[in-house]
């Protein structure tokens, strides 16, 4: 652990996070091995904006037949689809923690996101918070680099 490399501090709750959303797609990638299956993924647009998803976890599919929609298109999909109300209006999460959300942690609503997605004007403070993630997460889009 951190101990060992010298540093006294614990692991942050993101990091355990990181570690849960790689674990469970360990797990799936077994499931599927086994299984001859595909590992589905659930990201969408509104996630690939932000960077909201973890790099070799939730990020780590072998397909992603929602990645050209937002969230607001996700939703009416699922409704058409007969999803639940229930499942259709429970707040985002990953489940990484007790009480985490998406739209917490990200600091912006989904609704302003899929706007930002479609077109729409937005608040400028929201905009450049989504500009920041797009920037500042582009390694997750991006190819593993060679030497």
């Amino acid at each position: 652990g951190f101990k060992s490399m010298g540093s006294p501090r614990h692991m942050t709750h993101q990091g355990k996070g990181n570690v849960k959303a790689r674990t469970r797609m360990v797990m799936q990638y077994a499931l599927a091995f086994e299984e001859s299956l595909l590992v589905v993924g659930t990201d969408h647009a509104s996630e690939a904006i932000t960077g909201f998803y973890t790099k070799w976890g939730d990020g780590a599919v072998d397909i992603t037949p929602l990645s050209t929609l937002n969230k607001r298109q996700v939703r009416q999909l699922a409704a058409h689809l007969g999803v639940p109300q229930e499942i259709l209006d429970k707040a985002p999460s990953a489940g990484l923690w007790e009480g985490q959300t998406d739209e917490t942690e990200l600091g912006i609503s989904y609704e302003a996101n899929s706007d930002y997605l479609e077109g729409k004007q937005i608040d400028p403070a929201a905009q450049e918070k989504l500009e920041a993630f797009y920037t500042r997460t582009h390694h997750k889009r991006n190819a593993i680099p060679g030497i």
